[in-house]
């Protein structure tokens, strides 16, 4: 089924937003007008019909012939297991997106139905759910700048500023046997951040350590838009630096609680033998 209404106000499951994918720009493309089609009857299972041309020409330039072979190849790759859904469980297989995706010549259509494995996360409404307007969505560049912008809707939703970074690199599908921490942060988290200046939610971050390695991600918003008033604006009554020298604070008396309760429970031990 076909809407030709577009939803303006796009919608991912606080579990989907988490989770671990890493989609390329004509992937990232069908991915948004495939949320912006969504509707109640599609959640049911029913299939769900894109215009190619908002996959393969966002510049409405005519396609190539190689632009038809990538997209062929889009559409077996999303159906095969490619999203994780969650960084706790290792040995969790990954989902596809799509149970089946075909190309209709004739209508300029790519015909999809969204896996079952999958379709209860887009089903299900709840209010930990993340909402994020298509405009602003279009505006990005990157795949992983589109990713990072629902992960930072969402810290701003719910008020989260701290993302450990490993996860972060986990969940813009970088491989966690693979990650260089460092090299993350220059090649894709910078140029992440400096993407979403242009968007509804510019911000900020600074990476902390704990030792000498790079840990914590704080996310500071300069000015929260009027759909995020219910989140503290710590970042206006705290200036950059006082923010800091707050959370290293904090991080170095968790350290020491810690140490004492460890020494704590090796003296009892030894006492107790």
């Amino acid at each position: 089924m076909r809407s030709a209404i577009l939803n303006h106000e796009l919608v991912l499951s606080r579990v989907l937003v988490n989770a671990s994918w890493k989609f390329t720009a004509m992937e990232t493309r069908f991915f948004t007008a495939l949320l912006a089609r969504l509707r109640s009857g599609n959640l049911a299972g029913e299939e769900v019909w894109v215009p190619l041309d908002e996959v393969l020409a966002p510049s409405r330039r005519r396609p190539s012939e190689r632009d038809y072979a990538v997209m062929a190849r889009m559409l077996q790759q999303l159906t095969q297991p490619r999203l994780l859904l969650d960084s706790s469980l290792p040995l969790s297989p990954p989902l596809p997106l799509l149970a089946y995706a075909h190309y209709e010549k004739q209508r300029a259509l790519l015909r999809v139905r969204l896996s079952s494995e999958l379709l209860p996360h887009f089903a299900r409404s709840s209010a930990d759910d993340t909402c994020a307007p298509l405009e602003q969505l279009l505006k990005l560049r990157t795949p992983a700048a589109y990713h990072f912008y629902w992960l930072v809707r969402e810290c701003a939703a719910h008020g989260r500023r701290l993302i450990e970074l490993r996860q972060l690199a986990w969940q813009l599908g970088e491989l966690a046997d693979k990650i260089n921490l460092s090299a993350f942060r220059q090649r894709t988290l910078d140029s992440a951040r400096e993407q979403l200046e242009v968007t509804d939610l510019p911000c900020k971050i600074n990476v902390l350590k704990r030792g000498k390695s790079l840990h914590l991600v704080h996310i500071l918003f300069p000015t929260l838009s009027r759909g995020h008033a219910s989140v503290l604006d710590l970042d206006a009554a705290l200036g950059q630096g006082e923010v800091d020298t707050l959370l290293n604070g904090l991080l170095m008396l968790f350290r020491f609680v810690l140490g004492a309760a460890c020494a704590a429970a090796a003296m009892a031990t030894t006492a107790a033998g």
